[in-house]
């Protein structure tokens, strides 16, 4: 996921002629960094396999090309239509896979209503305003936004269930949040100190 930027910035160049200042590829070269600063320290019993890391970046390609479409989608759709679209199509690929699964559809306990009915309302409510902020923001700077999931995670395990968080996690969350910060309340029209551009 930390190299989402890099797919995103390549797409958005290429497909819909976003022209990012200079100073917007080293940001995001900084965010990058304070990504990997931020998992470098794994747990010493977990195990990097050939398949985990290819199904992680499929599941990256996956997610870039879902914000390719959904930058496109928007050119011509109201957020309304579009998430009804996009939540329609999901109930049609989900529920056979539920069926599949032995599961079956029935609802659970009053007791279990509540977790689940959070579950699909906390993510939900993300994809609506990621997909409205679609078509007013550049591809490129939602890709730098949506990597600081990498770094807000160490921060939920803290806050929920009391994980620590050592000196390199918490100098990657510093580094990676701020430099989005830097990125994102600059002005398009940069100094030359920051810009590293003369014109």
């Amino acid at each position: 996921m930390a190299l989402q930027p890099v797919v995103l910035l390549t797409v958005a160049r290429t497909q819909f002629g976003e022209r990012p200042r200079p100073s917007f590829y080293v940001w995001s070269l900084v965010v990058i960094l304070g990504v990997l600063l931020t998992i470098s320290e794994q747990d010493p019993g977990s195990e990097a396999t050939f398949g985990g890391d290819a199904l992680a970046l499929t599941g990256m390609l996956l997610l870039c090309g879902y914000f390719t479409v959904s930058k496109r989608a928007r050119d011509r759709l109201d957020i309304v239509t579009y998430q009804t679209c996009l939540t329609l199509i999901a109930l049609l690929l989900v529920t056979p896979m539920v069926l599949i699964s032995g599961h079956g559809l029935a609802p659970p306990g009053i007791n279990d209503l509540w977790p689940v009915l959070a579950m699909a309302a906390i993510p939900g409510t993300g994809h609506f305003f990621l997909n409205y902020a679609h078509a007013h923001v550049d591809l490129s700077e939602i890709g730098l936004i949506n990597v600081l999931f990498n770094v807000l995670v160490p921060l939920y395990a803290w806050w929920f269930i009391n994980e620590s968080i050592t000196g390199l996690t918490g100098l990657g969350v510093g580094i990676a949040v701020g430099a989005v910060a830097m990125l994102l309340t600059r002005p398009a029209n940069d100094s030359v100190a920051w810009d590293l551009d003369p014109h």
